[in-house]
């Protein structure tokens, strides 16, 4: 598929986003579930190298390159 293709690709198939607004579901289980996570010990997923550092991510280094302490 590609742009050219997608006005045809919708008149044969309809939109697949039609109504997606429609029944706007809460995020709360998801912030409930992140939340479990932090507090059982999983950290965040690593940020990507531009992004300063955040709190409780881990390190950005694999850990066979790690400095030793």
């Amino acid at each position: 598929m590609t742009v050219a293709t997608v006005p045809a690709r919708l008149a044969e198939r309809g939109d697949p986003w039609a109504g997606a607004g429609e029944r706007p579901q809460s995020l709360e289980p998801l912030l409930e579930m992140s939340q479990r996570d932090l507090a059982s010990g999983m950290m965040d997923a690593p940020w990507p190298p531009v992004y300063p550092k955040q709190p409780g991510e881990p390190p950005r280094v694999a850990p066979s390159r790690a400095k030793k302490t």
